[in-house]
């Protein structure tokens, strides 16, 4: 349990970004509960290599936590990729992760500007994989409309090999790639599941040419002995293009979640996500049940401005109410007002005419989060439980003149 989504931002001990992939609420054989889980070792974020053939490596990297949870954590990372002869891409990126009750996401933005003209060979935007003892029978990728294809992979496919090269994800966003059918062939009886990617955001902007749709390889890892196939998933440069010009960028949002393979491995409070298990296992269908469920649109915004779909990031305009008024969500989704005079504020939610504050503490107030920053302003953070059952919901915050939360 933990470790989530580990960075070795140095790369002191790997030359990868993402080490540890782990799961929330997942068993294994031992039928231990909050114990160590395996998702699937490994990722990076941005690999590129200069005409020498030398990768860029982090060089001068700033880390800086806006805040630590419990319910959302956040991290902003800006600094640059550079070589010894100074070949420089522009890095400015955001990692959140939440407090749930269902399965763990993380959500990574990049954005990347290239200051030299670098070939693209062996770039990688993205990616995920690194262990050797991970089999990946089956790829399923698709978008906001549904499932685009299910490849079963029954071919080896030897290390630093193409099984995919620049497929482009058609389709409107979100865009999703999973491992359903993952295998971890090792003695571990921990909670094992399997890994899946979702591209919420992608925008490109390369030889003066605009892109929307992302490009994603599938490319052969190191394996153990007795596995035809593992493999990395990684998003890509767009088809043709061969060179980053100067001045070329990219920015894009993923969310990288860890789910069982089964009903019974899940000892989570979620039933509606438990009813899903027993009817999918092991599917492309959680995945796009993640997809377009929290693809969450706000209806409805008074009081305040939006900053982030997903998470809900709200900054408030109006000091004394802000209302919002959600369309979709599954699982506990984080909602966050910025810029607060005060933390004397109440949540509520509003069902039909009438209205219950929002007060799940097990532990006394350990149901939302308080943040102040340099701007001398509060933030509010709570994790609202959104259902597949309910389309719409309402949140009222509202200010008091005589508590704090």
């Amino acid at each position: 349990f933990g470790e989530t989504y580990c960075l070795d931002l140095d790369m002191g001990c790997v030359k990868q970004t993402l080490t540890d992939i782990r799961m929330l609420f997942t068993k294994g054989e031992d039928e231990k509960l909050w114990n160590w889980s395996d998702a699937g070792w490994g990722g990076d974020w941005l690999q590129v290599y200069n005409n020498g053939d030398q990768r860029l490596m982090p060089f001068s990297w700033k880390t800086a936590y806006e805040s630590h949870g419990p319910c959302l954590t956040c991290m902003h990372v800006d600094g640059w990729y550079q070589s010894s002869n100074e070949d420089r891409v522009e890095l400015s990126s955001i990692v959140r992760t939440l407090r749930t009750d269902d399965y763990a996401r993380t959500f990574t933005q990049l954005s990347y500007i290239f200051k030299n003209d670098l070939p693209t060979a062996k770039t990688h935007l993205f990616s995920v994989g690194g262990a050797a003892d991970i089999a990946t029978p089956k790829i399923a990728f698709g978008c906001k409309d549904g499932l685009i294809e299910e490849i079963h992979v029954d071919e080896d496919v030897d290390p630093d090999s193409y099984f995919i090269e620049r497929k482009v994800l058609t389709g409107p966003s979100p865009w999703f790639v999973g491992f359903p059918g993952q295998m971890q062939i090792n003695d571990k009886t921990w909670g094992k599941g399997f890994r899946a990617l979702i591209i919420r955001r992608y925008e490109a902007s390369f030889n003066s040419v605009k892109y929307h749709n992302p490009c994603i390889s599938l490319v052969g890892l190191r394996k153990s002995s007795n596995i035809r196939a593992n493999l990395r998933l990684a998003i890509s440069p767009e088809v043709g293009i061969e060179y980053f010009k100067s001045g070329d960028s990219v920015e894009f949002e993923v969310e990288l979640i860890t789910l069982p393979k089964q009903a019974e491995d899940y000892y989570g409070p979620n039933e509606e996500f438990r009813s899903h298990l027993v009817q999918y296992e092991d599917s492309w269908r959680t995945i796009h049940r993640e997809t377009i469920r929290n693809d969450i649109y706000p209806k409805l915004i008074t009081g305040g401005v939006l900053k982030s779909k997903y998470p809900l990031i709200v900054s408030v305009t109006n000091e004394f109410k802000v209302t919002v008024e959600i369309e979709g969500g599954v699982g506990a989704c984080p909602l966050r007002f910025e810029g607060l005079q005060t933390t004397k504020y109440y949540l509520y939610q509003i069902v039909g005419t009438a209205e219950q504050r929002f007060s799940p503490e097990v532990h006394g107030n350990d149901f939302w989060q308080t943040d102040f920053d340099t701007t001398k302003l509060f933030s509010l953070t709570f994790n609202i439980p959104l259902s597949e059952k309910v389309l719409h919901t309402t949140w009222e915050l509202r200010r008091s003149q005589t508590h704090h939360v």
